[in-house]
Order: structure tokens, then sequence, then C-alpha cells
């Protein structure tokens, strides 16, 4: 008994250290699960404007705090990745395995590299399968779970139409309100510094703002206009104007007109675009 026992601590023993090449390998695919999850966020943004946009009268739109609803999901995918990934070189699990070493019994576990040819069968205990089904519909339970948020937010957001209508949306893509422009009470143009989060940047913005007769408040950012790009400024600046035009002057105000210069660096306005941004702001 005492021989037997001395034996199953020898199998016991700690897995050998990684080869470079098998940390190589978990290092990479940890950075590629952030990198996936980076595309994913991208992705489902365009997604979220091309269905605002699909209204051909929409010229800005503004998200809602349903656009928090993705999270779940990219949390799971990260999580699911990187921990995975974490644990199986924290327990070094070989890939292709280190030169020199014969791995399994009687040295160490039986515990072999995923790319080893002839690779000895291992024998897996009944409660430990049992464990390893379970696990597995945990995990398809939990991203099932993250999924039904994530079909959620899509939709939910604040629209600007090109006569000046605000829009909005629910998470169902269903309208809820409508506000005219008899109804919009008064507007503000503001030039402000945004201050980014922990990981976007920040920057100088304008936005254009409404208040309506009932007491709602809607924000729509340069930004958020369309179209996009650097190339756009002169249609941005068109449809801003054309807006203006079309509301009451007594009721606009104007914030940050000093902050203007700082804009038109960040933007990199030519000089027409400058000269429209000034005629916005009434401050030619």
């Amino acid at each position: 008994m005492a021989k037997q026992r001395k034996k199953e601590k020898k199998h016991k023993a700690p897995m050998p250290p990684l080869s470079t090449l098998d940390r190589f390998i978990y290092i990479t695919l940890m950075v590629i699960s952030f990198i996936v999850c980076f595309i994913l966020g991208v992705l489902l943004d365009v997604i979220k404007h091309l269905i605002a946009f699909s209204d051909k009268t929409v010229i800005a739109y503004e998200g809602t705090i349903a656009d928090l609803l993705f999270l779940p999901f990219l949390i799971f995918i990260l999580l699911f990745g990187f921990i995975s990934l974490s644990s199986c070189m924290y327990s070094k699990t070989p890939i292709f395995g280190k030169k020199g070493i014969t791995y399994g019994p009687p040295m160490y576990k039986a515990k072999y590299p995923l790319f080893m040819r002839n690779k000895p069968e291992v024998y897996v205990k009944p409660s430990e399968k049992r464990w390893r089904k379970t696990k597995c519909i945990l995990i398809l339970g939990i991203l099932v779970l993250t999924l039904i948020p994530l079909g959620f937010s899509f939709c939910g957001r604040k629209c600007l139409t090109d006569d000046v209508t605000i829009q909005q949306y629910n998470i169902v893509n269903v309208k809820k309100s409508e506000y005219t422009i008899d109804e919009i009470e008064s507007t503000t143009l503001k030039a402000y510094y945004h201050l980014g989060g922990k990981y976007s940047r920040s920057y100088w913005e304008v936005s254009i703002e409404f208040a309506t007769n009932n007491k709602k408040n809607f924000k729509f950012d340069y930004s958020k206009f369309k179209p996009f790009g650097d190339g756009a400024h002169t249609e941005t600046l068109d449809m801003l104007l054309d807006i203006k035009s079309k509301l009451n002057s007594k009721d606009i105000e104007y914030d940050g007109i000093d902050n203007l210069e700082y804009v038109i660096k960040e933007k990199g306005l030519n000089e027409k675009e400058s000269e429209m941004l000034y005629e916005l702001f009434n401050a030619n």
C-alpha cells in the first residue's frame, strides 16, 4: 500500500514548464480575445448606425441606456476566452510540448500535448465526465442569457430628422414618442470639451440640444450627424445651419463660443468650414 501511494504521488507531480512556443501561443490567443471583443463592439456600433439611418429622413441619432445591453455578451466572450486560456497556461497544459520531455505517467500526470502524435487515450472518471457535461451546459446557458439582452441593444435610439422632428424608439424598434418643430421650446448650440472614459479619448465637440414644451431634453453631437468622416464637415455644418434657419432665432442660445477655435483645430476644419462654424454660433 505504501509503495502504491508513492507511485500515486509521483503521478501527481507538477507539469513541466511550458515551451517558449506554447507560452507565445497562449499569450497571442489572449491578445486575440481582446481584439475580437473590440471588433465585435465596432460591428455592433455599425449595425446600430445602419438601423438608425435606414430612415432616409434621419440626419443624426444618439443612443440610449439600452446601448449597454450588449456589454454582458462582450464581457462573457472576453472572460470566457481569457479565463480559459489563462487557466490552461497556469496549469501548464502543453500545446505542442517541449522537446526532451516524456509526458504522462510515471513522471507526470496523464496530460499530453494537444497536437501530440499517437497520444495515449486518457481514462476519465464518470464523475469527471458528468462535471464536464454540466460545465458545458452552464457555459451555454450563460451565453444564451447574454444573447437575450444583446438582441435588445440595437434599436433604442433618439433621432433627428431633416424637418427638425425628434423621434424616440424603444428597444423593440417601436417609435414611442415624436416631437415636431412646433413642440421645441428652446435650442442650445454648444461647443464643449467631451471628457472620455478610461478607454476612450477626450476631445472638443459641438452639440445641438433641444428642450421640448413638456420638459424633455434631447442632445445630438456633431459626430453623430451623417455623413461621417473628416471629409463630411461641410455637409454636417450645412445640416446644422439648415436646422438653425428653421428655428425661431429668439429661442436659440449659444454656449462655449470661446471654444470654437479649439473645435476647429480638433476637427481640422478648413477656412470655409471655420466660417460656417462661426456663422452657426452667430460669432462672425
